[in-house]
């Protein structure tokens, strides 16, 4: 999954194709990627590793989404809208309030904005016993 994470990213995006934020992102990333991995795994330079199979991998994923047809879009839609009607609205004081945001972050790999220390960081998954309403 973590391998996952940085092969979604473009490599010649904001992150990856600056500069000055890919030693940040690589570093940080190949740090977390490695305690994934373990100690005693075979993996210990990031150059040697090939992302390009996995990348390849989504890319066609991503067409395959893309080419869906308009009943299975309507069908998805839906789906989102019975999702927000069930868990986008809240009964405080006796009013119904929408819910600002009733999603999880995913996990993946921290992108952040400019030359943010922590990007490349991997974004653990949240389970639903550590949320609290």
């Amino acid at each position: 999954e973590a391998a996952t994470f940085f092969a979604s990213m473009d490599p010649e995006g904001m992150h990856l194709g600056n500069e000055k934020t890919a030693p940040i992102f690589i570093k940080n990333f190949f740090a977390d990627f490695k305690t994934v991995l373990g100690r005693g795994h075979i993996i210990k330079d990031f150059k040697k590793c090939d992302f390009e199979p996995i990348r390849k991998h989504l890319n066609e994923q991503k067409i395959i989404r893309k080419a869906i047809s308009d009943e299975e879009k309507q069908k998805n839609k839906e789906e989102r809208n019975d999702t927000m009607f069930r868990f986008g609205y809240a009964l405080v004081d006796g009013h119904i309030e929408k819910v600002g945001n009733y999603n999880m972050e995913p996990p993946g790999a921290f992108r952040g904005r400019g030359e943010h220390p922590k990007m490349g960081k991997l974004k653990s998954r949240v389970a639903p016993e550590q949320v609290f309403i």
